[in-house]
């Protein structure tokens, strides 16, 4: 068996460099409000907030943290990619 290569696709995608503070994230960012019977209503992934210093994202995968200097990247959803890594995948485009 050999090795085939590959090329990641190009994707545009949105993204913002998080420097440790509480700040507002836009709507289509955040996740649903609760009701009352506790369940999401609205995105059901997205920001959920600070705590202890960490960024807290739940995705379709599961629960994320990043520290901060790490990315929020919004394509098809909404996760995190340290910055040493987003350095490297991704280019700003204009």
């Amino acid at each position: 068996m050999t090795y085939t290569k590959f090329r990641k696709k190009p994707i545009i995608v949105d993204a913002i460099q998080w420097d440790g503070t509480d700040i507002e994230f836009p709507e289509e960012c955040r996740i649903g409000k609760k009701d009352k019977n506790g369940t999401i209503v609205g995105n059901k992934t997205g920001v959920i907030g600070v705590s202890g210093g960490e960024l807290l994202i739940l995705t379709t995968e599961g629960l994320m943290g990043g520290l901060p200097g790490c990315w929020v990247v919004k394509g098809d959803e909404i996760y995190i990619v340290k910055d040493s890594i987003f350095r490297v995948v991704y280019e700003e485009i204009e």
